[in-house]
């Protein structure tokens, strides 16, 4: 049995260290700029699905978390694990 847990811009894959990014994300740079920030924030024994609406999204950080944003908006917390 394989748990998962969907969100917006990523699933979360316990008991997993593989990164994965949406094929739909094309362009090199890209997919290694994803898989570099979402490696930064990734706590260890959790897998990552990067969906496609994760491109050209970034990270903010304040007081030691870290959040996904879009639109200036916080979508996002960092897994506290």
């Amino acid at each position: 049995c394989e748990i998962s847990l969907a969100g917006r811009y990523m699933v979360l894959l316990p008991f997993s260290d593989r990164i994965s990014i949406s094929q739909k994300i094309e362009n090199k740079e890209e997919r290694t700029r994803l898989k570099r920030l979402v490696n930064s924030i990734k706590p260890k024994n959790f897998g990552v699905i990067v969906r496609t609406v994760a491109k050209e999204k970034g990270l903010v950080r304040s007081e030691g978390k870290e959040y996904v944003v879009q639109e200036g908006d916080v979508v996002l917390f960092r897994f506290n694990v």
